[in-house]
């Protein structure tokens, strides 16, 4: 069974879990506030916000950021890609469009070299295949050279820090000056529970239901299918995982270079253009931005790409 359809079956369990929990009113919290009796696990971001914007140490808070730290050091962003619902969304999002295009990548655009009379398929963002396709057709550079620069396109792109760290410097911030967690009132998570925690009580009769009912999925909606880059570009929570990451060293991917078609010279960059993060399991830069969604373990046509509990320097 592949790993993609694992991880869905995994992050289902995890929603029906939670939302019978906040349907049955068995108090057992959420994916950013778990609580059981008088034991509470928040977000690590939750944490951090409700520990600055009280400016105490909370021990609840300081016990479940030490937690997710321990757990983000072994697993990494696994959050993210196992039982974080935006991403969920995103992924279900970017199979639709790909299929629409016809591709499994962002776009296939096929390059001919007219002097040698070949072609050769490019993968990669829309830009930049357009562009590589252009200068080799042009002559200015060779067929092989270009695939070569789109398929590390996005590996020599990478920042260590972008504009979700930002996101992440003001909701700390924010919940500083204001004394509240800010984030938490857009958080796609929060929005999606708190949206069945208001249909709960609409149709139970308790209490008065506001306008919260519409305001929390419409902004659910432009967060996860209008802005569309909500994960890569704005996620708090997936920045200061990124961070957390960055010691981490188990479950990554890594490359049998005996078996991959690309270290034998092919034009094969499946296991690239598949992943959701614009990572390349043959180098180690921004690693600490993967989420151990196994795509790329996937995608291998020869399957040269594993996931190992610790790195192995044969397979690199």
């Amino acid at each position: 069974m592949k790993i993609s359809r694992i991880r869905w079956v995994v992050g289902a369990l995890a929603f029906v879990v939670v939302a019978a929990g906040i349907v049955l009113n068995i108090g057992g919290g959420t994916f950013s506030g778990f609580g059981i009796a008088d034991v509470a696990v928040l977000c690590p971001l939750g944490a951090l916000e409700s520990m600055l914007a009280s400016k105490t140490l909370v021990p609840v808070a300081v016990i479940s950021l030490a937690a997710a730290v321990a757990v983000t050091l072994l697993v990494g962003k696994a959050f993210c890609s196992w039982v974080c619902p935006a991403s969920f969304a995103r992924e279900f999002r970017e199979s639709r469009r790909r299929k629409r295009k016809g591709a499994k990548g962002e776009a296939e655009v096929e390059v001919t070299e007219v002097e040698a009379g070949e072609a050769v398929a490019v993968t990669g963002s829309d830009t930049d295949a357009v562009r590589l396709a252009e200068a080799a057709e042009a002559g200015e550079i060779g067929t092989e050279v270009a695939e070569l620069a789109l398929t590390t396109e996005a590996t020599r792109k990478r920042k260590r820090f972008d504009s979700r760290h930002v996101v992440l410097l003001a909701a700390l911030a924010s919940a500083t000056v204001f004394g509240f967690p800010v984030f938490c009132l857009v958080c796609p998570i929060g929005l999606l529970f708190g949206t069945i925690v208001l249909v709960c009580q609409f149709f139970g009769g308790i209490g008065d239901v506001s306008m919260s009912l519409v305001v929390f999925p419409v902004v659910l909606v432009l967060e996860l299918f209008v802005l569309r880059s909500w994960c890569s570009r704005f996620c708090p929570l997936g920045a200061l995982m990124s961070l957390l990451s960055l010691p981490n060293r188990t479950l990554r991917p890594q490359v049998d270079t005996d078996v991959c078609l690309r270290e034998q010279g092919g034009s094969c960059s499946q296991c690239t253009t598949t992943c959701l993060e614009d990572l390349d399991p043959h180098s180690q830069d921004g690693m600490n931005d993967c989420s151990k969604c196994g795509r790329c373990v996937d995608a291998c046509p020869v399957k040269a790409v594993s996931f190992a509990v610790l790195p192995s320097k044969k397979k690199q």
